[in-house]
């Protein structure tokens, strides 16, 4: 989605923070920062963003394949401490 709201080209950058609350289908927060490099006002952006986007977390699992198998070590047990050749 940041890729999606830079627009200014490799110079640009950008950075979508969500909070999440378990139980509610709609994120707590979205912020959007284009840190002044955007050709839009950043007062604009963020309401831009939440009617644009779907948030919902079930689309985002399976818009960005979550369940895969290859997540599943590093939801059980962490991301540290692993010295196995399947896990990178």
């Amino acid at each position: 989605m940041a890729k999606n709201i830079v627009w200014t080209g490799p110079e640009g950058k950008g950075e979508v923070p969500l909070a999440d609350v378990v139980g509610v289908a709609e994120p707590a927060s979205v912020m959007v920062d284009i840190f002044e490099t955007g050709r839009i006002k950043e007062s604009w952006i963020t309401p831009f963003v939440r009617k644009t986007f779907n948030f919902r977390p079930y689309l985002r699992i399976s818009k960005l394949k979550l369940l895969r198998p290859i997540f599943m070590e590093t939801a059980a047990s962490g991301l540290f401490g692993h010295t196995n050749s399947t896990f990178t």
